[in-house]
């Protein structure tokens, strides 16, 4: 069955912000060899010219085994300059039709192409609907510089041209000599990396050059890097999460021997890309969808939309900064032992406590999430680790002090504000918020000054059978909190409206300080995503993106394990909820080692404040009251931390909340931050 292209894909080719990288099974649609084909070929016309070479047994036995790039060194090594006569040889295609994929190609509107093949194909069919595009090698200095800077559309032929013998990159040798001691070339190549969505056609695991493109600056910035997708087939569950972990490419697969779908994912991508950006030009909100503000009638369109005028409000002489962290409890390992150190009213307390015991934590983790007693359990557990100066210094910290949780990188998917603290959880005995892993000076500081923009989306999944009453409830008890206040403005998203386009738009749009979902979200074996209408994933690494051009000062994302996944967690899905779109493996398995939720998307991308839940079974109403309850406390003038704080112990108290739900909040930024009054 051919793939849906995601939603991602389609908006970042609509915003022309997606580079093409065209591999072997592309030009193979024209008749040509791919790669192992081609150097079959070879290896049988060196055979034909030694038919007594011991080493043509070998040479099969490596190309069958896909080590293609060993097979190219020989072949190159044995033929001299007789390689490139016989590359040519088989990859003329002057006598060819330009095939339909490639006419497909210059359709779709790629921000530019990169292409590993030596053939001319691109260039044809480029050049049969207009002008040729510009089509540089690595050999061409003095071209590469202005390309990104002028920023038309070019066809950047990585491995070299078939006309230009010496830009050939032919072998594991020529590609280390020629283009890693190529700065010019090395500079665009990283910058198209860096700044742009891609999407590889063409390429299987054993094809030479997409294991070379794996060797580049695929792996930098420890894949916080823009999306990249891969329509690739054959690869396995483990394939794929090795691709997602090492290059952060995700692979939308197509059936094996199936490679017409190809071209049919590729039809399917330029009418989606068509199709919704007219629908969406001539289709506003709904008239119920605004409060308070002009209607966003192009939101959902690329341009993002228009931000809203700025009220005339005396803004102070300096901005916010974060203010200094008065308490700051620190833990991370030392061997297998807990080492935490204390920072509080001019004193520092440091030492070390006994091993971290993580199977029985694990043990403990589902029934931490079920019930109170579980929870209590595994907060006694963890206490009994920290070293006592610890627990003692802790337990003089006043209640309602805010404390800043730093914590290592081995254990912060633990949830440490269940530490129980005199017979309290710290979660209620104190604001706790979690030191982000990106410096301050990487996310900058929002200040919520003058007009302050709310997005509410809630219950996307009303018509998808998967309703949450009390998640619309929410949402429309939030916007009456801020209604009749001047200074705020809310647009509302309630169930369909709720879409990938108008949620994407708003968060791409940088025109919402304060932004609450409360809906479904689960998580695959790659990543956490929320569900929006229709049951399609809106998943972290989108969310980084579509977030970090002018990242939200508060993003409350009020759903299932939206901040991490805690080791010992299940990840049984609810019924109902996804079922179909889930890997089967993760539909009951006890996720041993967690994961990472929103909370290294949000850091990463510069969100101020992240809230949100690390449990699979947060209470529907309890969540409801949560989320009101700090939105209330908010506008008060409370900063972040107090109000989730004061929030969550007021829901702990209340008769109709599950008090184990309440528990299971964590917060991850700036805890300082509130409303100014101004």
């Amino acid at each position: 069955m051919t793939p849906s292209p995601p939603p991602s894909l389609v908006r970042y080719l609509r915003e022309k912000r997606c580079v093409l990288f065209c591999g072997s099974g592309v030009s193979a649609s024209a008749g040509l060899p791919t790669w192992k084909q081609l150097l079959t070929n070879i290896v049988e016309q060196l055979a034909q010219e030694d038919p007594d070479d011991p080493n043509q047994e070998e040479l099969r036995r490596l190309i069958g085994s896909g080590k293609l790039l060993e097979v190219a060194d020989h072949c190159k090594d044995r033929l001299g300059r007789l390689y490139n006569d016989a590359l040519s040889e088989n990859l003329r295609d002057a006598g060819n039709a330009v095939p339909e994929l490639h006419r497909i190609i210059t359709q779709l509107p790629f921000a530019s192409v990169v292409t590993t093949n030596y053939d001319k194909l691109l260039e044809r069919a480029y050049a049969s609907v207009g002008d040729l595009p510009k089509t540089p090698t690595h050999r061409d200095l003095d071209a590469l510089g202005p390309l990104l800077f002028n920023g038309g559309f070019f066809v950047l032929k990585a491995h070299g041209d078939i006309d230009r013998p010496d830009s050939m990159v032919l072998t594991t040798r020529d590609y280390q000599e020629i283009i890693h001691a190529n700065p010019s070339f090395n500079a665009v190549f990283s910058a198209l990396l860096l700044t742009k969505a891609v999407l590889f056609v063409g390429y299987s695991l054993n094809d030479p050059d997409f294991r070379l493109l794996l060797d580049r600056q695929l792996t930098v910035f420890r894949g916080h890097v823009p999306e990249r997708f891969a329509l690739m087939t054959g690869l396995g569950k483990v394939e794929r999460e090795v691709l997602w972990r090492t290059a952060r490419i995700r692979v939308i697969p197509y059936d094996e021997g199936h490679h017409e779908q190809v071209q049919e994912f590729l039809s399917s991508l330029l009418a989606e890309v068509g199709t919704k950006e007219a629908e969406l030009a001539s289709a506003p909100l709904p008239e119920a969808a605004s409060r308070g503000r002009p209607k966003p009638a192009a939101l959902g369109v690329s341009p993002p939309p228009q931000k809203l005028k700025q009220p005339s409000v005396p803004e102070p002489a300096e901005p916010a900064v974060p203010e200094q962290a008065a308490c700051v409890l620190s833990i991370r390992l030392r061997g297998p032992a807990i080492d935490a150190s204390l920072e509080w009213s001019g004193g520092f307390f440091q030492s070390l406590g006994a091993e971290l015991d993580r199977p029985a934590l694990t043990a403990l983790m589902r029934q931490a999430l079920r019930d109170e007693e579980g929870a209590r359990r595994f907060g006694q557990e963890l206490a009994s680790r920290l070293p006592s100066t610890i627990s003692e210094a802790l337990s003089q910290v006043p209640k309602g002090q805010t404390i800043s949780l730093r914590l290592a990188a081995e254990i912060d998917l633990l949830p440490w504000e269940l530490t129980t603290i005199g017979g309290d959880f710290l979660l209620l005995r104190n604001p706790v918020v979690r030191m982000a892993g990106v410096s301050n000076a990487a996310r900058g500081y929002p200040n919520l000054r003058g007009n302050v923009r709310v997005l509410l989306i809630g219950d996307p999944n009303r018509n998808d059978d998967l309703p949450l009453e009390a998640a619309e409830q929410e949402i429309k008890a939030i916007a009456k909190i801020y209604e009749g206040h001047k200074r705020f403005e809310t647009l509302t998203l309630l169930g369909p409206e709720a879409t990938f386009d108008t949620v994407a738009s708003g968060l791409a749009s940088g025109t919402f300080d304060i932004i609450h979902f409360a809906g479904h979200a689960w998580f695959d074996d790659l990543e956490p995503f929320l569900l929006l209408s229709g049951q399609v994933k809106l998943r972290a690494t989108e969310m980084r993106s579509l977030l970090s051009m002018r990242p939200p000062a508060v993003l409350f994302l009020n759903t299932h394990y939206s901040i991490f996944l805690p080791p010992g967690a299940s990840g049984e899905v609810p019924p109902g909820v996804i079922r179909d779109l889930s890997e089967p493996s993760a539909n009951s398995a006890t996720v041993v080692h967690g994961q990472r939720g929103f909370i290294e998307a949000a850091g990463t991308a510069g969100v101020g404040t992240l809230i949100g839940s690390y449990s699979g079974n947060l209470d529907d109403v309890t969540a409801q009251h949560v989320g009101a309850g700090f939105h209330a406390e908010f506008l008060s003038g409370k900063t972040v931390a107090q109000a989730l704080h004061d929030a969550l112990n007021r829901a702990f108290s209340s008769p109709d909340a599950q008090r184990a739900s309440c528990l299971t909040y964590a917060m991850s930024g700036y805890g300082d931050l509130k409303v100014s009054r101004a």
